[in-house]
């Protein structure tokens, strides 16, 4: 033997001892390194021989051979897994169990919560119910959840697992203390159970104990079906044909630990459980009274006076409130039942036009519950104002681009809704496309109303386009009026849009003659400097005409005129407006000046 290549190889073996401790590290992978850094390596098999003989002679111990049905070996894994709770992203490590049958190996694992008693009886109940019966006896190491008091000797057991020995029909028996032979095997399974389970997990993201179990159990199928390089077979094959038929039956129901508590319904309808420090709903009529919690690792159960008054599913998220919705007093109930539908359906009791307002002013929020509580303000007006006209009053604010509260309440007060809107056309009479007509005669079918045109030959001069448009508004059911004859018949109105055309046309006519003749006159037509006085003072109460007709000023104005009643100043006023999503007939915010100019135009 090479005595430099030996010596080289045993002064790694320390090293490789703490590296195989590591999850999944086996010795192949220790030869593929001591191959990689080193020339004149040892073949696998020689690198394995030497490796062992070296552990030999560091500690002498003898092999323990198993009887089927007699032991099932208990232990958690030292590595955590983790799952992440799905709302706050939190990231929980939680528990590994392992339980194997030494005579076959046949292994079961998986996760729980913690280390606690409940946990640790949940899943060797789970284990148990696995393998399909109990072996004679049950060994866990020590563990403060299964153990009172460790000896070598006689170890005290805790009261809950002797229980649950003695209903499941097999004793309890711990690992000696300082005798790590007694747990060599469980502890070889948790290494596998790193190699063919943990490994295979460690790129996934679970966001429940439940779903994160359900792929343990899938790995773990698989891994009692491989074959063992010892035996050639399965850990599952050994297990059917050794050692099944030596399990005891398990019993009809699984062992459960009960924990009884007293607790005081508090004023919110809830008990606290002090061990998760979370909270249970309880019946509102009971609050106030004591009560009796009995609560299994799965379940929480609430009982007054011997009579079991509610179940939950146990939480295990600190601080969680778990609410069954009857339990609530009716005003908690009608917060929770909060949302966009609520208030919609609630605003189709007073009309169309209010539920369609309510629904535009909560998708305008950015956080839902400042929509609710504006919509909640508008539906509360019905203690103040009629229906129809909140109706209304919706229906005339749905022409703003910012909704509010606010908005709905000014229009009331003011009785601006009352105010039939009007619609100025700045089209020619002779032109057939008449928008700002649409948008009336669309709000007339809107509302019912009659509508009505200040002077005929302004509506139109074409007898066929005025004759159209009255048989689309009978129709409609619209009725039609024209205030300079408002006693028209349809004779008569045929007569009126005669004359109107006829007159156009001589408008046409002697227009075209006026300006040739002014033309051959040598006159410049066109330019501004041919304005007079006269006309430019047109032109500007023109202007003021318009800006007073602008509908985002109109709609401005009656906010205004209610805020100075208030007695705030133009910079209140101004500040309130741009709040409210107002803006001036350009787009801009509004100052100061341009409140104080809008007030002086309309009050002028």
């Amino acid at each position: 033997m090479d005595r430099d290549r030996y010596v080289s190889l045993l002064d790694l073996f320390l090293d490789y001892i703490n590296e195989l401790k590591k999850p999944g590290c086996t010795r192949q992978h220790l030869w593929n390194r001591y191959k990689q850094e080193h020339i004149d390596y040892y073949s696998y098999s020689q690198f394995c021989q030497l490796f062992s003989d070296w552990l030999d002679s560091k500690k002498v111990s003898g092999k323990l051979h198993h009887i089927a049905g007699d032991k099932l070996y208990i232990d958690y894994a030292g590595k955590k897994l983790q799952i992440v709770d799905k709302e706050s992203g939190e990231i929980k490590d939680v528990e590994v169990f392992v339980g194997i049958l030494p005579a076959s190996n046949y292994t079961y694992v998986e996760a729980s919560y913690d280390q606690t008693r409940e946990s640790l009886v949940k899943s060797v109940g789970n284990c148990l119910v696995y393998f399909g019966g109990v072996p004679l006896a049950i060994v866990p190491d020590n563990l403060k959840s299964a153990v009172t008091k460790a000896s070598k000797y006689e170890p005290v057991i805790n009261k809950t697992f002797r229980d649950m020995g003695q209903h499941y029909g097999c004793v309890i028996n711990p690992t000696r203390t300082y005798s790590p032979q007694d747990k060599a095997l469980v502890e070889s399974a948790v290494n596998l159970v790193y190699q063919r389970i943990y490994y295979h997990l460690s790129n996934m993201t679970f966001f429940s104990l439940s779903d994160l179990n359900n792929q343990i159990h899938i790995l773990l199928e698989k891994y009692n079906r491989y074959k063992m390089q010892t035996t050639g077979i399965s850990r599952l094959k050994q297990f059917i044909e050794m050692e099944k038929e030596h399990l005891s039956v398990l019993p009809n129901e699984p062992y459960l630990i009960k924990n009884y508590n007293r607790a005081k319904v508090q004023k919110m309808g809830y008990i606290y459980l002090s061990e998760q420090k979370n909270y249970y709903s309880v019946p509102y009529r009971y609050i106030g009274k004591h009560v009796e919690v009995q609560h299994t690792i799965d379940t929480v159960e609430i009982f007054y006076s011997k009579e079991r008054l509610t179940t939950h599913a146990k939480s295990y998220r600190r601080g969680n409130y778990t609410t069954i919705e009857e339990h609530l007093a009716s005003t908690h109930r009608y917060y929770l039942s909060w949302s966009r539908e609520f208030f919609v359906k609630q605003a189709s009791a007073i009309g169309e036009n209010t539920a369609t307002y309510i629904g535009k002013l909560i998708d305008q929020q950015t956080y839902p519950e400042i929509g609710y509580k504006r919509a909640q303000g508008i539906l509360s007006l019905k203690k103040s104002y009629p229906g129809k006209r909140i109706e209304k009053a919706c229906l005339k604010a749905l022409d703003y681009h910012i909704c509010s509260f606010k908005t709905i309440e000014t229009i009331l007060k003011n009785k601006a809704e009352l105010v039939p809107p009007t619609f100025t056309e700045v089209e020619s009479g002779k032109n057939n496309h008449r928008p700002e007509l649409n948008k009336a005669i669309d709000r007339c079918k809107q509302t019912g109303s009659t509508l009505l045109i200040a002077k005929l030959d302004r509506l139109s001069r074409d007898v066929a386009f005025i004759f159209n448009l009255k048989a689309e508004l009978d129709a409609a059911k619209v009725d039609f009026r024209a205030l300079d004859l408002p006693e028209a018949s349809t004779m008569t109105l045929a007569i009126m849009a005669g004359m109107a055309q006829q007159e156009r046309e001589l408008i046409s006519q002697r227009t075209k003659a006026g300006l040739q003749a002014a033309k051959a006159r040598g006159q410049k037509l066109g330019s501004p400097q041919n304005l007079t006085d006269e006309a430019r003072a047109k032109a500007h109460a023109s202007i003021s005409r318009k800006a007073r007709e602008a509908q985002s000023v109109r709609h401005a104005w009656h906010f205004i005129q209610s805020l100075r009643k208030e007695g705030l100043s133009y910079a209140r006023i101004a500040a309130q407006l741009n709040d409210e999503g107002y803006r001036t007939r350009t787009g801009k915010l509004f100052q100061p000046q341009s409140v104080l100019n809008i007030y002086n135009r309309f009050m002028s």
